[in-house]
């Protein structure tokens, strides 16, 4: 079976130069024992013979380029807390999309990730987490109230329906190829590695104009990497929360001398703006996540007022809390995208605010000029740079 895997790896470097030359980085180690179907760490490529056999020559190089994308896009040292076989789930409907659009076929049963088309491991994780935790039925107490919660009758002989169900669960895989964590010590170097060694091999696929769809974002995240944006969510906040002066509104004290200086905004930490793009794609989770560290930020804060505008194409709504209240986020509208409206809002209705935070994925028209208070774009998408003000990426975790 050896030949095979080196086979298909040889028709990667012909028809998939992308692919191939990041498979020749890892090693092709043959094993019949802890290997269901394939697996990687980002060094080492193990098969079972016993299931390559079961697969056409097509399909090898399809999950052969499936293991590739899980090294590259670096699954084996992302994983972090979360469940291994959760994760392996959420990690194959990030890349099987990516493997598909790329002319190969992937053998049947591996996931369909069609409806997480774009979506992060990270992201699909926690989608696929809640969609679990609302499906999990809910404990109930058994009649009569003597046995336990949830405890439902058992049907034929329970210690054997037990083993039957461990030995179901033993010889359950992780789809077409599993990824498993590299070693700790070893993170920094893979990671450095692996980065350079995808750019390399996606300019030598662009120069053969036959770099796969779907890789251009890998590229950009790589020469992009992510931050920490609740920190910096945070400092940018704090940054604007002090008294501060405006030019807007004059200082009355110095016009009768013919000086037009500054006056001061407010003696606290004026209003501040969050617009929240509904133009329909910013996921749930993100919109949690965001609204969960707005609320620590404010109650450290204090600002005066926060006005929370929903936006697509136009206006869709707009909440006001007061100082103490608890922030709460409800998209409303689902159109198309404009950020303009936000900032015309802003204006129309005579708003100073401290700063202004804007969630969205960047895609649509900005305004021509840049107001004269502070903006924070939160990219959920990540590719597309704002014009003018400060930029960072929001990820779901």
């Amino acid at each position: 079976m050896m030949d095979q895997v080196s086979a298909a790896r040889r028709g990667l470097i012909l028809d998939q130069p992308f692919f191939g030359v990041l498979s020749l980085k890892l090693e092709l180690v043959e094993d019949r024992v802890s290997t269901k179907t394939l697996k990687t760490d980002g060094k080492k490529i193990w098969f079972n013979p016993a299931y390559v056999g079961t697969l056409s020559k097509y399909e090898l190089v399809g999950v052969m380029a499936h293991e590739v994308l899980h090294c590259a896009n670096g699954h084996s040292w992302r994983r972090e807390h979360r469940d291994p076989k959760l994760w392996n789930e959420a990690c194959d409907l990030a890349i099987n999309p990516i493997v598909l659009s790329a002319g190969m076929v992937l053998p049947q049963g591996a996931l369909d990730g069609a409806p997480y088309l774009g979506m992060s491991p990270e992201a699909i994780y926690a989608k696929r987490q809640q969609e679990q935790q609302d499906s999990s039925p809910q404990p109930q107490q058994s009649p009569g109230g003597g046995g336990q919660q949830g405890q439902q009758p058992s049907q034929g002989n329970p210690g054997e329906a037990d083993d039957q169900g461990d030995e179901k669960q033993d010889q359950e895989d992780f789809g077409c190829g599993e990824v498993v964590d590299c070693e700790d010590t070893a993170m920094p170097e893979m990671k450095a590695d692996w980065s350079s060694a995808v750019l390399n091999a996606a300019k030598q696929a662009q120069a053969m104009g036959r770099l796969p769809a779907g890789m251009e974002r890998l590229v950009h995240e790589i020469k992009n990497p992510a931050q920490d944006w609740r920190a910096i969510l945070r400092r940018f906040v704090q940054e604007n929360a002090s008294s501060d002066y405006s030019w807007k509104s004059p200082n009355g004290r110095y016009l009768h001398m013919g000086l037009y200086m500054p006056s001061l905004r407010s003696e606290s930490m004026p209003p501040m703006v969050i617009a929240v793009d509904t133009s329909g794609s910013i996921d749930s989770l993100v919109v949690s996540q965001f609204a969960k560290e707005v609320n620590a930020i404010v109650d450290e804060m204090q600002p005066e007022q926060v006005h929370v505008v929903y936006c697509d194409a136009r206006i869709q709504g707009v909440d006001v809390f007061e100082r103490g209240e608890k922030i709460t986020i409800s998209p409303k509208g689902f159109g198309g995208t404009d950020f303009r409206p936000v900032f015309k809002w802003v204006e129309e209705e005579g708003i100073m605010p401290s700063c202004l935070v804007y969630l969205t994925d960047m895609a649509g028209p900005f305004p021509k000029m840049e107001p004269d208070y502070p903006v924070l774009w939160g990219d959920t998408d990540g590719y597309y740079p704002p014009p003018w003000g400060e930029h960072v990426r929001v990820q779901c975790n």
